[in-house]
């Protein structure tokens, strides 16, 4: 749509084609997820949010997105906006949960490894 064709719209046509255009974006997030192209999914998501940004399937979309790209801590951070959203939603504390299971997980291997370079030999050497 042509910008002289945008300007034209009434109030109710342009409230009808945002309303159009953040359910496409959301819909196109889906494919992108269930294609496992997470950068392409968090762009469509970040779109839709940009045309309703109190949907919180729309953050809860971005939030796997950034969970599947490995961007753990903004995806903690989507899917508390959603949960803020969706009090009620189980699905959305599941999720949740199971992303701050996985996070705490990789964290303690980080740290193992870290402890283990430091009382290693190559560390002794450094010294």
């Amino acid at each position: 749509m042509t910008k002289k064709m945008r300007d034209g719209l009434d109030e109710q046509q342009k409230k009808k084609r945002e309303e159009i255009l953040h359910i496409l974006f959301l819909n196109m997030s889906l494919c992108h997820l269930k294609k496992n192209k997470p950068q392409d999914a968090i762009k469509a998501a970040t779109d839709s949010l940009e045309f309703n940004k109190e949907n919180p399937k729309a953050y809860y979309r971005l939030a796997i997105a950034q969970k599947q790209n490995g961007d753990l801590d903004a995806a903690k951070e989507n899917f508390v906006k959603a949960i803020k959203l969706a009090p009620s939603d189980v699905n959305l504390r599941n999720e949740y949960k199971q992303l701050t299971d996985f996070k705490a997980t990789k964290e303690s291997q980080w740290y193992s490894k870290m402890s283990g370079f430091l009382h290693s030999e190559k560390m002794a050497k450094i010294e």
